[in-house]
């Protein structure tokens, strides 16, 4: 029946000359995305896990004032060091869930990503280094 001509004409025939269905789209995956947001979670985790006790120790040890920028540093990083369990969890499931989004959601993930990370290390660094130059006028000073 198929080579019947007059069933070759019929609009609604199913033959080679119709398309394939078209396979449904896959969600676009932003790996890339991902893959910064880990290394910057984990870079932030290094050092929050990592260098910032070590400053925190210096700290106690010289017995110098702290700024609250300091104090909620170092109280962030205590947390982060007694519950690890809680951080490397974090460093998995967030850049995962960054690389299933839109690509419009990516882009603005991305933006989003970039100044946290900036903003970030300003802090870290303005908060560690605010007691050493408020410490740099009383190291050489003469008293009278």
């Amino acid at each position: 029946m198929k080579n019947d001509p007059l069933f070759r004409a019929l609009p609604d025939s199913f033959d080679e000359r119709c398309p394939e269905p078209a396979a449904p789209e896959r969600k676009p995956t932003s790996w890339g995305i991902s893959l910064f947001a880990g290394i910057y979670l984990a870079s932030i985790a290094g050092i929050l896990m990592h260098v910032v006790p070590k400053f925190g120790e210096m700290f106690r040890q010289v017995k110098v004032a702290l700024p609250g920028i300091t104090c909620a540093l170092l109280a962030i990083s205590d947390a982060a060091c007694a519950v690890p369990w809680l951080v490397y969890p974090a460093l998995i499931l967030l850049p995962a869930t960054v690389g299933r989004l839109s690509r419009k959601a990516a882009a603005r993930a991305e933006v989003a990503i970039i100044v946290g990370f900036a903003a970030s290390v300003i802090w870290i660094v303005s908060a560690l280094f605010l007691p050493l130059m408020s410490c740099h006028g009383g190291i050489g000073a003469k008293h009278p």
